[in-house]
Parts: structure tokens; C-alpha cells; sequence
């Protein structure tokens, strides 16, 4: 398969298979290369392409020029002998296929930026989901689009390209300086610089970067450096524009000059809020889950699921899955935080206890909802909401909070959905379980992976026989694979055999309980589950 890579950022580059090959084809082929990988959404009528590249040919001179073009392209892409052409050719028009496997990094610059444009921020600069794409973006951008080409004789194909290159440089310049935001947001002055600085390599006479990278420079202690750009802009202006440096630029330099800070308002340095990761401890690896935490990532990654309830009856597992979701959230910049409601029992609880987990201490006199609200406003966070049944009539008040914190999103783990607009809802079932306790694979159930693991724990002298399989599944089944009913029978296992725990099994589900000093008192036994539904 022929792997075609199209750099049309800075000088023109294009790579077959690792080798370059821009130059077997003169300036129009790869014109026309350029215009339908970028266009590529569309089919183009030929007589339209042949009028672009040749305006001042007569139509049939022209359509023929366009053929000798497109075979010379089509050779060079060697399209005539691949699986999947990267051009989808007919008889009156010419399309660019973008499912054929070419990368084009104009296509990646404007898928980061679509990202960035679709994500729900309050501020771009401070938004740590979108900081890493538009890092990306300043990385990718090598160049001017189509950065010293040109097509001879085509002056549509030159305004096409100077509409491009206007265009994507403008995204570029606002990316750099969204990026210096942030990074000088996280206190990281050497980061800004950088940023700054590279911008200037393609843009020298952006006076606004070059008063930033001033105000950076004063900050750091280098004020003969940042004199000194100070110079370099001046220089830029003058042999490009025949200006000197506007009026807020010759202020900051005399501020920096008298050492005088009062002066500089570029930059507000403000420190970034610190993280806040809370979490608890998993008391061990998450078994048969695969199926159920792919499903709630992509639930996630959807840009309008930011209130999902895990929903199931007591011992499902909800906890446990809650807290392999929020493990793996760490995109969230500000922080991960675990809010267990299962003590709170008025709904006026709800903010307190979150606030509490946050390290926020409300001050009396003031609404404890707006002192919160204004605390995650600007903030990036993933809350876990834990056994919120009992306080679901209070949950209105996670709705608000989304409403005015539009960068958090919360997981709540309930037994019944919270019935808001904008709630998500997964069921979380019981684990896996074999049909009949004839199998000769376990592999798939859960269930029976869970209970053979904790019986390791509790007898690892002990490994699981063959003839105790049947009996391993029926105890499986009698419980329809809740885990926290597999944990509590596996815990008998010490005392009675497998067979004997399937028997109290069929007697009373009340035999299912546990005298182990940390489980929680609602989950100590069957009964204690069933008690609090």
C-alpha cells in the first residue's frame, strides 16, 4: 500500500512511501495536487480545474492540458496500480479521496482546530483540554501555507492560495498566543518564550508578540534582553512597514527602563489553581469491566455528556466502576475528586460535602452554592457524585453547577437515574455468567473471574480444581454475578467448601454477609443492600 504524505505548510513536500517525489511534477500538477487535497470535500468539475490552471488557454486546450496534468499526477501518486486510488477520477469531475490513507497536514491543522472550536470552554486560554491541541497546532506549523510557490499564469489559483494563507496563519497567530496564555497560566515563563518566539520566526513584525516576549523577558529578570527585543521590533517595523512601534510599546519600554512595574499590562501573571486529586484507594484490580468502561469512554468523550449516573441495584459494582472512570480522567487539568454522599441524608448536604473533598471552605453569611460555583467556574474537573439515591431530590443542584462551571463534568453513582435535562444514564448489570455450568472456557465471564480470584486470595495453598468449575458457576449464577455478593459467598471460603457455600446460597440469600472490619456497613451483607433500596 503506497503511504502518500502532502506537507503544503512552508515549502512545498511530497513523500511516497518516505521518498520524496515533488520534484517529477512541475508547479501546476502539484498546484493541482495542493487545491484537491485541501478542497477535497467536494468533486470538481474538470472544466472548472482546467479554467483555474489554464485561464488563458481556449476549452479544449485547456481540458487537455488538465489530463496531462492528472496522468501525471495519478503516476506519480501511482494511482493506477493501487488497491484505493487517493483520486476518485471520471468523466466530468475530480475528487481527492480522504479516506484513501494520504496525510495531509493542512487536514491536521484543521481538524485540531475543529477540536478546539467544538469543546465548551468558558476561556480558550485557560481550557487544559484544548492547550495540548493547540501546542500541536504551533508544532505542526512549519511555514506559510504554500510558503514561496507559485503557479505561472494562473492569478485565481494565487487568490485561492493568498486566501488560504491568510487564513490559516491568522488561527496560527491566535493558537501562539492562546498558548502563551496559557503556559504563562501554569507560571511556565521559559514555555511563553518559546511560543513567542517562534511566532516571530514567521510573523517579525507582530508588534504585540513582541511587547509579550518584552513583558516575559522584564519578569524573568533579563531586562537587557528584553531591551533588546525591544530593538529587534523596532528594526522589523521599520525595514518592513517604515513605522516605528506604536505608543503601548514605547510605554512598556520605559517601564522596563525604570524598572517601574505599574506600567506592564500585557501579562497578569495570576498562579494557576492548583490541582486537586482525590480519589479512593481501589482495594484491588477491576475484573470483567472491559465491555463497560469502553462503553462509558465514549459516552464521555462526547462533548454534551457532562452529567452521567451510573445507575444499578445495590452491590452491582457502581463504586468500583465510578472509580476506574475518574482514574483515568487526569485530561481534566484542575484535578479528579470522589464525593461520597452515602452519610448525607438532607439535600442542603450536597454542597458542603462536595466543597469539603475540594478543599473549599465556605465562609459563613455567603450562599454555599454561589461560593462553589464560583470556585469551579474557570476550572477543568472530573467529580465523582457516589451513592446519591437518598439526596436525588437535591440533584438539581449538580445541574446548576454545570450550568455556571461549563468545564466540569460529574459522574453520579445512584440506584435510580436523577431525572435532569441534559443526565446521561448507563445500567450497570451484574458481571458475566455462563448459561450452563458445563464450560471449558471461563474466559469472558466476569463473574466467575472474580470469584476464582478472591478464592486465590483467601486459599492461595488451594488452587481451583477442575471438578469445582460446575459448582464455581452455579454459585455464579445464584447470585447473577453481582460482585459484591461473589465478594461476600468467596469470603465463606474459608470456613466451608464450595459446595456447602452453594447450598446456604439456595437456603437464604442472609447467608451472604461478611465480618471483615473495613468493608462499609452497606455492604456488609445481602440483607444491608436490600435494607437501603
Amino acid at each position: 500500500m503506497t503511504h502518500l504524505t502532502i506537507s503544503l505548510l512552508g515549502t512545498v513536500q511530497v513523500l511516497r512511501n518516505g521518498q520524496p517525489v515533488s520534484g517529477q511534477a512541475h508547479a501546476k500538477v502539484l498546484g493541482l495536487l495542493a487545491y484537491l487535497a485541501v478542497e477535497m470535500d467536494r468533486p470538481h468539475a474538470r472544466t472548472s480545474l482546467a479554467l483555474l490552471f489554464w485561464p488563458d488557454q481556449t476549452g479544449d486546450k485547456a481540458r487537455h492540458s488538465l489530463r496531462q496534468a492528472l496522468s501525471t499526477l495519478r503516476r506519480i501518486l501511482q494511482d493506477q496500480v493501487a488497491a484505493e486510488p487517493l483520486l476518485y477520477v471520471t468523466r466530468e469531475t475530480v475528487q481527492f479521496r480522504g479516506d484513501a490513507g494520504a496525510v495531509v497536514d493542512v487536514w491536521q491543522l484543521l481538524a485540531l482546530f475543529d477540536a478546539c472550536d467544538r469543546h465548551a470552554h468558558p476561556r480558550l486560554e485557560t481550557c487544559p483540554a484544548c492547550a495540548p491541541r493547540l501546542e500541536a497546532v504551533v508544532a505542526l506549523y512549519r511555514g506559510d501555507f504554500l510558503e514561496g510557490f507559485s503557479v505561472d499564469d494562473s492569478t485565481g489559483f494565487e487568490d485561492w492560495t493568498q486566501v488560504w494563507r491568510q487564513r490559516l496563519r491568522q488561527r496560527v497567530i491566535d493558537a501562539s498566543f492562546a498558548v502563551a496564555a496559557w503556559r504563562l497560566h501554569q507560571g511556565a515563563l521559559d514555555g511563553v518564550e518559546h511560543t513567542l518566539s517562534r511566532l516571530l520566526e514567521f510573523d517579525p513584525w507582530n508588534e504585540r508578540a513582541h511587547r509579550t516576549l518584552m513583558e516575559v523577558l522584564w519578569k524573568r529578570g533579563q531586562r537587557g534582553a528584553a531591551i533588546a527585543q525591544y530593538e529587534r521590533c523596532r528594526a522589523a517595523l521599520m525595514e518592513e512597514l517604515g513605522v516605528e512601534p506604536d505608543a503601548e510599546t514605547a510605554v512598556l519600554l520605559q517601564a522596563i527602563r525604570s524598572g517601574d512595574a505599574s506600567g506592564l499590562a500585557e501579562l497578569e501573571q495570576t498562579p494557576a489553581p492548583r490541582p486537586v486529586f482525590r480519589l479512593p484507594v481501589a482495594p484491588g484490580r477491576l475484573v470483567g469491566r472491559e465491555r463497560e468502561l469502553e462503553e462509558i469512554a465514549d459516552l464521555l468523550a462526547h462533548r454534551d455528556c457532562r452529567l452521567l449516573t451510573l445507575t444499578g441495584p445495590g452491590g452491582s459494582g457502581k463504586t468500583r466502576l465510578a472509580i476506574e472512570i475518574a482514574s483515568s480522567q487526569a485530561s481534566h487539568g484542575h484535578g479528579v475528586c470522589f464525593v461520597a454522599l452515602a452519610a448525607v441524608r438532607e439535600p442542603a448536604g450536597i454542597v458542603p460535602a462536595i466543597a469539603a473533598e475540594l478543599g473549599l471552605t465556605l465562609l459563613g453569611g455567603a450562599d454555599p452554592e454561589r461560593q462553589l460555583v464560583d470556585w469551579l467556574r474557570d476550572r477543568s474537573m472530573f467529580l465523582v457524585l457516589d451513592n446519591a439515591e437518598q439526596v436525588v431530590e437535591g440533584m438539581p443542584v449538580v445541574a446548576r453547577l454545570l450550568l455556571s462551571a461549563p468545564t466540569v463534568t460529574v459522574l453520579v453513582t445512584s440506584r435510580e437515574r436523577l431525572n435532569l435535562r441534559g443526565e446521561w444514564v448507563y445500567d450497570v448489570a451484574g458481571l458475566g455468567v455462563p448459561v450452563s455450568d458445563v464450560t471449558d472456557s471461563f474466559e469472558g465471564y466476569g463473574s466467575v473471574e472474580l470469584l476464582g480470584e478472591r478464592l486465590r486470595q483467601i486459599r492461595p495453598r488451594t488452587p481451583m480444581r477442575h471438578e469445582e468449575r460446575p459448582v464455581v458457576i452455579r454459585i455464579c449464577q445464584l447470585v447473577e454475578g453481582m460482585p459484591l455478593a461473589i465478594e461476600l459467598a468467596a469470603a465463606w471460603a474459608q470456613s466451608l467448601t464450595l459446595d456447602q457455600i452453594e447450598a446456604e446460597l439456595r437456603r437464604n440469600l442472609d447467608f451472604l454477609s461478611t465480618s471483615l472490619r473495613d468493608v462499609p456497613d452497606r455492604h456488609r451483607s445481602m440483607r444491608a443492600v436490600f435494607n437501603q433500596t
